[in-house]
């Protein structure tokens, strides 16, 4: 700590000469004779860090320190903010000239936080709208200051003084990493979750990680929104080495049989003293092997990524239009059922409207493998927001070259957005027609109806069906599953405006109402609040908010065999 003597000698001559933002007014003056250096290593809260004096880790040298006048509320970004800036940092700890004014806490000391000589983090917090003043603090040297500094941030809308700021709140605790816990981890951390559950995440994840950790409701019927309201705070889809504790990265690293304790407190003693920065940089850590590195690298991270967004990349086509080389090298699937599935969509002529139908199509796609996909694979394909990879898909199964299908995908992208597939045509030409059944405009519109929701002779009279074909209709009392289950040949037949599954999260209300005759329009209506909300993932959910009407659990009961959520 020697080499940072002179840097707190000129920062006590900045302070002494130098007014802190607004404190020429207020007439704040910190004691600067108490200045001590410090390293911050863990924020316990906003408002609350601990910091570790002179260069020996140790119990004597730590200290919990609580900031002067702040009160975050809880807010993650203030956590995040402090743990992007000053985590790791070091830093200058200033009480105040007389402690004996100010709240008592949990055995912490109030002081300020600096990094230079221009403002406290006190300040800083409360002028970006971060916090609040706390005003337990009103006998405080700096009191006007910071509320000089809060009312900044009122008056130019910062952060949560912002109307259309939204709320989100820190809550610390242990995390497992979806795509590397074991499942030992997975059990020991997260609620409701057995053995079979944590098996069926590490079966999931089997070549195509998580991207989100909202995927984990992919996995199946056992992970639905109850146990992902509960658990969602404990989960990740990648570390930030830098910021993980202790739970989280041993979910990291788990791949060394005896010595995972030891290199994951190798890491958080590593990192007290320098800056990891570079996966070559972890390769300083005592016990990170090679193996270690190539296991976790695509799940390590050096920013701080929240959880809700899409930190791993996420390739996706659309099935109903993408080649056989696309399938097999973007859907996830192992290449023999990337064959099975374009070889039946190309058989029958047939466009797959939901990821349901993958799994009860000829080729017996398992259920685990549809719902593995369900980031990759879309059925339609939101031409306004849809990435490069997805647009140059729509055109697989044309004639054009790789060339000119990438020139089409940029034209989309430089002209969008777009109001139809007539606004679309102009744009780029008749190509449209090769997929314009599977194409939507922000908001899908073009109603499919669910076969199996049908009454049998409206089926008969659609396809004109006669003789013996017409009786097979008109007496079967099963659910069509597959494609291959009716009874015609599909393939005759203009098939690109028919299901024989409803995707509840995508369905219009128009196809909401035609799945029972008893489902009313106030029914439709609030499926499609509530999904907007946050999508419905199991039958679970679905029932639970039929359940909210006088004959739902009934509606229900008829129309759970050709519904489904992918």
């Amino acid at each position: 700590m020697k080499k940072y003597i002179s840097l707190i000698l000129v920062s006590v001559i900045l302070l002494t000469t130098c007014n802190i933002k607004g404190s020429a007014a207020t007439k704040f003056y910190p004691d600067f004779n108490n200045l001590k250096v410090a390293r911050v290593i863990e924020v316990i809260d906003g408002e609350v860090l601990k910091v570790l004096y002179g260069d020996t880790y140790s119990q004597s040298n730590m200290e919990i320190v609580k900031l002067i006048g702040v009160n975050t509320e809880g807010n993650r970004d203030a956590f995040e903010y402090i743990s992007n800036y000053y985590l790791g940092k070091t830093v200058y700890v200033m009480p105040e000239r007389n402690n004996t004014n100010l709240p008592k806490t949990n055995g912490w000391r109030n002081v300020y936080i600096l990094k230079d000589a221009a403002q406290t983090l006190n300040e800083i917090l409360l002028k970006n709208g971060l916090a609040k003043v706390d005003k337990g603090y009103y006998l405080s040297d700096s009191y006007e200051t910071l509320l000089a500094a809060e009312k900044s941030a009122i008056v130019t809308a910062q952060g949560i003084w912002n109307g259309s700021y939204e709320s989100n709140y820190f809550e610390k605790g242990p995390k497992v990493n979806l795509n590397t816990s074991s499942i030992n981890n997975l059990i020991g951390i997260l609620e409701d979750t057995t053995y079979v559950m944590a098996s069926r995440i590490l079966e999931y994840r089997t070549g195509n990680p998580f991207n989100t950790i909202e995927e984990i409701k992919n996995v199946d019927e056992s992970f639905n929104s109850k146990w992902y309201a509960k658990n969602k705070k404990y989960l990740t889809v990648v570390t930030n080495i830098t910021l993980a504790e202790e739970s989280e990265l041993l979910s990291l690293i788990n791949y060394s049989y005896t010595n995972n304790d030891i290199v994951v407190q190798n890491i958080l003693n590593y990192r007290i003293f320098n800056e990891i920065s570079t996966l070559d940089t972890l390769k300083n850590i005592d016990g990170m092997t090679t193996t270690i590195l190539d296991r976790s690298k695509e799940f390590i991270t050096f920013e701080n990524v929240a959880d809700y967004e899409n930190p791993v990349s996420i390739a996706k086509i659309n099935i109903n239009t993408a080649s056989l080389e696309e399938m097999k090298k973007y859907s996830g699937l192992y290449e023999v059922y990337a064959k099975s599935i374009y070889d039946a969509s190309v058989f029958y002529k047939y466009k797959f409207r939901n990821l349901q139908e993958l799994a009860n199509t000829p080729v017996y796609l398992t259920d685990m493998d549809a719902r593995r996909i369900a980031d990759n694979a879309s059925v339609y394909t939101d031409i306004n927001t849809a990435n490069k990879i997805e647009l140059i898909s729509l055109f697989g199964r044309t004639n054009h070259t790789s060339a000119a299908k990438e020139a089409f995908a940029d034209k989309i992208i430089k002209n969008r957005p777009f109001n139809n597939i007539t606004d679309l045509t102009k744009s780029i030409g008749d190509v449209t027609n090769y997929f314009k059944d599977c194409v939507y405009f922000t908001q899908r519109t073009n109603n499919i109806i669910n076969i199996n929701a049908m009454d049998k002779e409206d089926i008969v009279k659609m396809f004109n069906l006669t003789s013996y074909i017409k009786t097979s209709v008109l007496n079967n009392k099963d659910i069509y599953r597959n494609i291959s289950e009716l009874p015609f040949k599909i393939q005759e037949y203009d098939s690109s405006k028919i299901s024989l599954y409803t995707n509840i999260n995508t369905a219009t209300k128009a196809e909401l109402l035609t799945l029972n005759k008893y489902i009313t329009s106030e029914m439709a209506d609030t499926i499609i609040y509530l999904r907007n909300e946050e999508q419905f993932a199991s039958n679970d959910d679905l029932l639970e908010a039929l359940s909210e009407y006088k004959n739902g659990a009934m509606i229900f009961s008829k129309i759970s065999g050709y519904v489904c959520y992918k």
